[in-house]
């Protein structure tokens, strides 16, 4: 069997690097975030009241425990939704608990409950 040589332009080392930190196996946690939500997501052509729609936002949640900054995705039903617009359009920070994940290079929390406008 012949060995074939893969030649490396300089710095794609790090990007090698980078590339494998991110697809790392992570232990989920039960976590309580907390931080300002950038991103609000939902099916525009449908009423928020109704039940079956998917509605997600994106928490920039500061970790203290690790230092670490996350962008967590998480699915609320209509009335935290609804919730979720108002805090966004007035700057509040939010609350919420659940199962931090990494799903490739995505964040979720699974399982959310005890979504709080602070």
């Amino acid at each position: 069997m012949a060995t074939e040589v893969i030649t490396l332009e300089k710095g794609t080392d790090q990007i090698l690097i980078d590339a494998a930190r991110s697809l790392e196996k992570v232990e989920p946690r039960e976590v309580t975030i907390r931080g300002r939500i950038i991103r609000l997501a939902s099916e525009a052509d449908k009423p928020v009241e109704m039940d079956w729609e998917e509605r997600v936002i994106t928490v920039e949640w500061n970790d203290r425990e690790t230092g670490q900054v996350f962008r967590v995705r998480v699915q609320l039903n209509a009335t935290e939704y609804k919730d979720a617009l108002n805090a966004h359009a007035f700057g509040n920070t939010v609350s919420i608990s659940g199962t931090l994940i990494k799903s490739g290079t995505t964040w979720k929390l699974l399982n959310p409950h005890g979504f709080r406008v602070e």
